[in-house]
């Protein structure tokens, strides 16, 4: 599905405020109409083939301003599961390749915010310990500010900040 630029969409926006019409509608009706307008946009396309995600690619959806990349794909628990994440991506998000997002999302070829480097070093492998060492994770995958981890003992995925890595976590050898 093709997006329109956000300049292009506040333009249509500003055009549509501008209208003559508008002067006897409430602010509600105007409301009303914009948030129609947005869904209108976003399902228009719905009957388009959604995207096949894998893991390195970069895609746009129309309610997040930053270019998202499939960082991780596997299982948790026998289902599969996809994280997704931004340069800014604190913990990413959990999804699958069966979800409503892929019929959402453009492709996109941007390459700033794209997994696997961390900008506290963190890499995959790396064994962590939480809670004076009752908790043992591998690292899975990182982002940005962002890092996926593996409990070693129930084998559930755990997403962190960075923030919380350095604050929570020890770095086993």
């Amino acid at each position: 599905m093709a997006v329109p630029s956000r300049s292009k969409q506040i333009q249509a926006i500003e055009d549509f405020l501008a209208d003559p019409k508008n002067d006897d509608r409430t602010v509600g009706e105007l409301a009303k109409i914009v948030v129609d307008g947005v869904y209108d946009l976003w399902g228009k396309t719905l009957d388009d083939p959604p995207l096949v995600p894998h893991v390195g690619m970069a895609f746009k959806v129309p309610f997040l301003s930053s270019v998202c990349f499939v960082a991780w794909e596997g299982e948790e628990f026998g289902k599969e599961k996809l994280w997704v994440i931004n340069a800014t991506s604190d913990y990413g998000l959990m999804t699958t390749r069966s979800s409503d997002l892929w019929r959402l999302a453009s492709p996109s070829s941007a390459k700033a915010g794209a997994p696997g480097t961390n900008s506290d070093g963190w890499e995959t492998g790396t064994t962590v310990s939480l809670s004076q060492r009752r908790t043992f994770l591998t690292v899975l995958q990182v982002g940005n500010k962002a890092v996926l981890m593996r409990n070693n003992t129930d084998l559930s995925l755990w997403a962190d900040s960075n923030t919380n890595m350095k604050k929570y976590y020890i770095r086993e050898k």
